[in-house]
């Protein structure tokens, strides 16, 4: 069990098998069975029939009918395997047989041509090939006819097409004549386009050098005012510069100013870090505060302090967290604990009603059990009713032999129903308290489940408490304190937290006193920045403005840019004017050169001969426009000619002119429908040929595959006749008959160790039927029921022997235990058993025989003496020589 507690939860099953020097060669629990299967060649139900002999299975199989016999036979043998093959030989014929039907009448389905239907469609084929033969000619005809006459009414309407493409060519060659002349005048002016490019270069290069200095001249302009403006913005002034002044020197000086700036904007960015003080302090007094805070400790000093005032205060607290969860877990745990105890009473309580409930089910359950004995008891008497009956006077009784028969006439009583009913109200019973049993193992089960929950929780809980109590005192000790109070911690607590504050309070004022130390000495800087850059800016006639200097570089910076654009723009006009000049006098020497070469060329001046220039995209134009009327011209002429040649050449091979395709159109098409219909029927008939063909093929193929099928089914008639039933009874009572006379045959030879009188023997009017063959009565045969219970037992037991003989296969079983039914024997009968017995240890047999008879206790040295205890278990003692 569990954790080895009595209570504690069953552990699976393990189960190992080991080789003779020790070595585990199997672990798990099927594999373990499987290994012992294989090397003694027994399995469970084979063991426990021929190892372990249960004496009752074979009283049972002694009386039983035929039918139960059989199906004792099949569980101690092992037979139902015959039973399967007889009823699965049995089905398959009849799936045969069902599937061999279906087949034959699938046959019947498959459609064949006769003979006077063949004929018919061969003939039907032939009619229609030649009827196709002359639709074809008359259906080529009507579509020549067809074709001519759309040929005539295209070539027609192309000729009438190609006429309105040649109207308008025309009226497209006359329109673009302007254009053409144009184009005539461009290519005589071409020769003088050298002169004409370079005298245009030279003007344009003039204007654009008059263009560029207009531009120049206004930049100027604009530069000398913004330079004025930009003088009056940097000098707050209204006055503008004279003519003699000159800012070079402000661009020279630019570096220092802006060095200057750069220093007096830190200073100032600096001094608005931080917050004037208001009003603003003495310097003195803000030194003798910062001295008085420094002889504390100062910042560190003070900081430390808050420091280690805070960590007291938080472990204090944590302390005070740590008592109260202690608390709780405390309260906690006493709860559980009170519902461990409660929980472990009612589950004793429980305990106890289930080992009462369990007492008194195997009451009922033996009560049943002798009840079932006694009627059985009861039903074997009437059973006999039937022998008395055959009883005759004067006649030996075959059971005893006896020729008085004192109860063949006397009634027999009848007790059946009593006992019947007595046997209702046992089982009554049993079921009434399996009920009370079954619903106090739940309830014990639930409770245990509870009980086990309950533990675990509380175990839990103290494990919880011991670690609460584990940090409380890590906690107590960090703070030097041993047992700790919740009101003297809390008062500890608050102390620290006040010393803290007040330490806080101390910084705060030590940072004040110190950033005003800092503005003072900041605002001085800016003061004496500020005077730096006042002296620089004297000689530019600027003054320092008293607040913001933010834009003051800038100005500067763009007052100085604007002179050198005044600068720069006066020197380029006076450049531009020189170079107009020069582009002026080269084109007129250029304009006289052109005007002596145009004489007699055909323009008249400089503007005609740029009027009777055509843009390059313009004369390009209008040349593709000249080239593509050419070519058009020419194809329509050649396309012209061709329709009218081909209209000649269809009217000289017979065709007529037409106005409407209608008529030629309804006669194709007449044509092509009765073509078709006629196609229509010729692959019908022809289709109904190739079916006709494909279902002769199939047909020959299924009857043969059939005649194969009928041959098989033949053989497994024939089988189903020796073996085959529904049920798998023909076959299995054969095999059962074979197995039940090699029982027979290992039985008796034991039996005539038992007793000389009697061999068992198959009856010869059943399968299955066994009868007692009586050596003391001549060899007569009677039935197993008319043996006394000592012979009954001897009987069995014989029989129990024998399956020994046959259980093991080809492994020996030297080991057996016989189970009871040595009480039944009378002590002459005892004897013979035993000294049976004795026999079988002579053959190296280890017998083992479970009874409470006092003789066999005697008679037996080596037992195994189990004994009841109190408590409700066993105890296990092996003694020798008792």
């Amino acid at each position: 069990r569990a954790r080895g507690a009595a209570a504690g939860n069953l552990q699976p099953a393990k189960r190992y098998l080991h080789d003779a020097g020790g070595q585990v060669i199997a672990s798990k629990i099927n594999e373990v069975s499987e290994r012992i299967e294989e090397l003694s060649g027994l399995d469970y139900d084979r063991f426990t029939r021929s190892v372990l002999l249960a004496q009752g299975e074979f009283a049972k199989f002694l009386k039983a009918s035929d039918d139960e016999r059989a199906a004792l036979l099949e569980s101690l043998t092992r037979t139902a395997i015959y039973s399967d093959l007889g009823r699965l030989v049995y089905e398959e014929v009849q799936s045969r047989e069902k599937l061999l039907e279906a087949a034959e009448a699938s046959l019947t389905l498959i459609p064949i041509l006769s003979g006077e239907e063949f004929t018919a469609v061969q003939e039907e084929i032939a009619a229609g090939e030649a009827a196709l033969s002359e639709r074809r000619k008359l259906h080529e005809q009507s579509l020549h006819a067809l074709n001519q006459a759309r040929q005539w009414l295209d070539l027609a309407t192309r000729r009438q097409r190609l006429e309105s493409e040649r109207t308008a060519w025309q009226r497209e060659r006359e329109t673009a004549a302007a254009q053409f002349a144009k184009l005539l005048r461009h290519r005589a002016a071409q020769p003088y386009v050298s002169d004409l490019t370079r005298w245009t270069e030279a003007l344009r290069q003039e204007q654009t050098i008059a263009r560029s200095l207009d531009d120049c001249e206004s930049a100027f302009t604009r530069a000398h005012l913004i330079w004025q403006t930009r003088w009056r913005e940097s000098t707050a002034r209204d006055l503008s510069p004279s003519g003699t002044e000159s800012d070079s020197a402000l661009e020279a000086g630019l570096g220092a100013i802006e060095a200057s700036l750069a220093l007096l904007n830190d200073a100032t960015a600096q001094l608005r870090e931080l917050m004037a003080p208001d009003p603003v302090p003495d310097p003195a007094a803000v030194q003798t505060g910062l001295d008085a805070l420094i002889a504390l400790g100062g910042e560190s000093g003070l900081q430390g302090r808050v420091q280690e005032d805070s960590r007291r205060e938080l472990r204090l607290e944590q302390l005070l967290q740590h008592l109260d969860e202690r608390s709780r877990v405390a309260a906690r745990h006493t709860s559980v604990r009170e519902a461990v105890v409660k929980a472990q009473t009612r589950w004793e309580t429980v305990s106890a009603r289930l080992t009462a409930a369990r007492e008194h089910h195997a009451l009922t359950t033996e009560l049943v059990q002798s009840r079932e004995a006694l009627l059985e008891a009861a039903r074997r008497i009437a059973s006999l009713e039937a022998h008395r009956a055959r009883l005759t006077d004067d006649e030996p009784c075959p059971l005893c032999g006896s020729l008085d028969h004192p109860w063949r006439t006397s009634p027999v009583p009848d007790d059946l129903s009593e006992r019947e009913k007595a046997l209702r109200d046992a089982v009554a019973q049993r079921q009434k308290a399996e009920y009370e049993r079954n619903e106090a193992d739940r309830e014990a089960a639930a409770l245990q489940a509870n009980l086990r929950n309950l533990t675990s929780t509380s175990d839990s809980v103290s494990s919880e408490l011991s670690g609460i109590e584990g940090r409380l005192a890590v906690a107590a000790a960090e703070l030097g304190l041993t047992n700790p109070v919740r009101e003297a911690v809390e008062t500890s607590r608050q102390r620290a937290a006040a010393s803290a504050a007040e330490a806080r309070e101390q910084i705060a004022r030590f940072y004040q006193l110190r950033d005003a130390a800092e503005w003072l000495r900041r605002q001085a800087r800016v003061e004496t920045e500020r005077g730096r850059l006042r002296e620089l800016l004297i000689p530019h006639q600027v003054e320092l403005p008293t607040r913001s200097v933010s834009g003051l570089l800038a100005k500067l910076t763009a007052r100085a840019a604007a002179y050198r654009e005044f600068e720069s723009g006066r020197r380029n006009v006076e450049a531009l004017r020189a170079s107009r000049e020069g582009a002026r006098a080269a084109r007129e020497a250029l304009a006289s050169v052109l005007q002596t070469n145009l004489q007699g060329g055909g323009f008249s001046s400089i503007d005609d001969l740029q009027s009777s220039m055509l843009p390059a995209a313009e004369a390009d134009r209008i040349a593709a426009l000249e080239s593509r009327l050419a070519d058009s011209g020419k194809e329509l002429e050649v396309r012209w000619q061709d329709c009218v040649e081909a209209l000649a050449a269809l009217e000289a091979s017979g065709c007529s002119p037409v106005t409407s395709l209608e008529p030629l159109a309804a006669a194709a098409q007449e044509a092509d429908e009765a073509v078709a219909a006629i196609r229509g029927r010729l692959g019908a008939a022809r289709q109904r040929l190739a079916e006709d063909a494909e279902h002769r093929t199939l047909h020959a193929e299924r009857s043969a595959q059939l005649a194969a099928e009928r041959d098989q089914l033949g053989n497994w008639r024939r089988l189903r006749q020796l073996i085959g039933d529904a049920t798998g009874k023909k076959f299995r009572t054969f095999a059962q008959g074979i197995s039940l006379d090699l029982l027979i045959r290992h039985a008796n030879r034991h039996l005539i160790r038992l007793t000389d009188r009697y061999q068992l023997r198959r009856a010869s009017d059943t399968e299955l039927g066994l009868e007692i063959e009586d050596n003391s009565q001549a060899g007569v045969r009677r039935p197993t029921a008319s043996l006394s219970g000592g012979e009954s037992f001897l009987a069995s037991l014989a029989m129990a022997l024998g399956l020994a003989g046959l259980a093991g296969r080809n492994v020996r079983i030297d080991s057996l235990f016989i189970d009871e039914g040595f009480g039944s024997l009378d002590a002459d009968a005892l004897e013979i058993a035993l000294t049976a017995l004795e026999c079988l240890r002579q053959e190296d047999k280890l017998v083992g025989v479970i009874s409470h008879v006092a003789l066999l206790q005697e008679r037996i040295g080596t037992q195994i003496v189990v004994e009841k205890r109190p408590d409700g278990t066993s105890s296990l003692e092996i003694s020798a020589d008792r």
